[in-house]
């Protein structure tokens, strides 16, 4: 049987799982598997052999008789039977026990290697690969059964500090601590995971939003209840960030599902910083960039093109704002909810998200879900309670039938509809797997011409002379602009339009 040393799955300095062990587990058990079907096999071949060798001997012995039918013959066989069937039954038992004894070894081997293949060594829990097989199992079982499902995500906060301050041993502790609450505080047939470094995932059957929280709220008093003795005189409370997704809700995949509970953990992340609405806005750009940028980057995991449209449509809307005389506060709000306004897209399946035709009537009610998806991450933290309102809002129209509330007007928070504007010019001259790109000219005049039904006249006003300004210190916005003579017959039109 091939040796394979099996990598660890996760160190506890937090680093991520090796591309290569799935790999090194699977060849681990495919050898042992192996093997134990090689000796079964030389075992059974044994077995024909040594009744083959009986069988020749016991006609032998047949034949002396016939040949010898008196005298000399008749005592050669009958000590031959008396010497041989009790030499045979004996070796037969010898090598069946042997045998059994072999297999049930065997048997055991291939138990400690799936072990070894499906847990994490550390903590004893299903590792992320086996997080993800059961995952799919179960929103395959709760699809068919028209049930419902939850996935809890959570990162331990401390772990870092505690690895630079006690020690790795100190920080293995905590992980194994950490385990060791999740098993005892999970219902028996919830599945707690340790997803890697110092996140872990409870995968909950049945569960919907409201048992998650119990779960999550009981998690959280029994770290609260037990400290982890780092020495004699020093002990630590464990404390722990969750997010959580639920099937059919956040999603409708195993992948939805995790990027929705990490973007929902990353916010709730951000709330237990403190960050809240009575800071300034210097203070909450310090602490608010950093998790917006997370976020982002979730959104660039899951879809690049998502990450790119939104921050090429930020530049834009931030400029429009500070043309019509926003409040700095106001254009930071704006370009935050530019950055986020996609987030509810990462809750879709890949098969909505990137298909290269029009969508379906049921893909597009799904769809349309992902500004209030994005609204309820966002939403969760003090400090961008104008951000959600941008997200929640940006698909509105200002004739009032937009989605997903049909606000009109002025009951559009102002951010949005900026935002809509240069979403759409972004959206037009950079083209969607469905759709070619349109040229900046023809843009323009589309923009123009909704302006008093899609979009608000002033914001479209706002927008077309930006783009038309001759800013040569502006090099973002390079590529969207044209000529000042080429949008002056658009004005009219917005005016017109406004007036209708």
């Amino acid at each position: 049987m091939q040796r394979v040393r099996v990598v660890p799955a996760i160190d506890t300095e937090g680093k991520d799982e090796p591309d290569t062990h799935a790999f090194v587990e699977t060849v681990l058990v495919t050898d042992v598997v192996d093997s134990v079907r090689q000796i079964r096999q030389l075992f059974f071949k044994l077995q024909a052999v040594f009744g083959g060798v009986l069988f020749l001997l016991t006609m032998a012995s047949f034949y002396s008789w016939l040949l010898l039918s008196e005298g000399l013959g008749g005592l050669i066989m009958f000590s031959t039977l008396i010497f041989l069937f009790p030499l045979g039954f004996v070796l037969s038992r010898i090598l069946r026990k042997r045998l059994f004894q072999l297999r049930h070894d065997d048997e055991a081997r291939v138990a400690a290697a799936q072990t070894t293949a499906n847990c994490d060594p550390l903590t004893g829990l299903l590792n992320r690969r086996r997080f993800y097989e059961r995952l799919e199992a179960e929103i395959e079982f709760a699809r068919r059964a028209r049930g419902s499902l939850s996935v809890l995500v959570l990162d331990m906060d401390e772990l870092k500090p505690i690895n630079d301050e006690h020690g790795h041993a100190a920080g293995d502790a905590a992980l194994q601590r950490l385990a060791q609450v999740l098993t005892t505080s999970v219902r028996p047939n919830d599945i707690a995971c340790r997803l890697g470094g110092d996140e872990f995932g409870i995968i909950l059957p049945g569960a919907d939003q409201r048992i998650t929280a119990t779960v999550s709220g009981r998690l959280q008093q029994e770290l609260r209840e037990r400290p982890l003795a780092l020495s004699a005189r020093t002990a630590v409370v464990l404390r722990v960030s969750t997010g959580l997704a639920t099937f059919p809700g956040s999603g409708d995949d195993a992948e939805g599902l995790v990027n929705w509970a990490d973007a929902n953990l990353y916010a709730n992340k951000l709330a237990r910083k403190g960050a809240d609405g009575s800071r300034s806005l210097r203070d909450r750009q310090k602490v608010v960039t950093p998790v917006v940028a997370a976020l982002s980057a979730t959104m660039h995991i899951r879809d690049k093109g998502l990450h790119h449209h939104s921050r090429r449509a930020a530049e834009v809307a931030v400029a429009i704002a500070q043309r019509m005389g926003l409040s700095d506060e106001a254009v930071w709000s704006v370009q935050q909810g530019a950055l986020l306004h996609d987030l509810g897209k990462i809750g879709l399946a890949d098969s909505v998200l990137k298909k290269a035709s029009s969508l379906s009537v049921a893909e597009s009610k799904a769809m349309r879900r992902h500004p209030e998806f994005g609204y309820r991450v966002v939403r969760g933290v003090a400090a961008l309670d104008d951000v959600a309102e941008i997200v929640y809002a940006h698909h509105e129209r200002y004739d009032g039938t937009g989605y997903p509330r049909g606000l009109a007007g002025e009951e559009i928070p102002i951010g949005a509809r900026i935002f809509a504007v240069a979403d759409a010019f972004d959206a037009m001259t950079y083209g969607r797997p469905y759709r070619a790109p349109l040229s900046q000219e023809d843009a323009l005049g589309e923009i123009a011409l909704q302006a008093g039904r899609q979009f608000d006249p002033r914001v479209v006003a706002a927008f077309l002379r930006v783009i038309g300004e001759d800013n040569d210190g502006d090099a973002a916005l390079d590529d969207q602009r044209v000529e000042p003579a080429a949008i002056a017959p658009f004005l009219p039109t917005i005016h017109m339009n406004a007036s209708a």
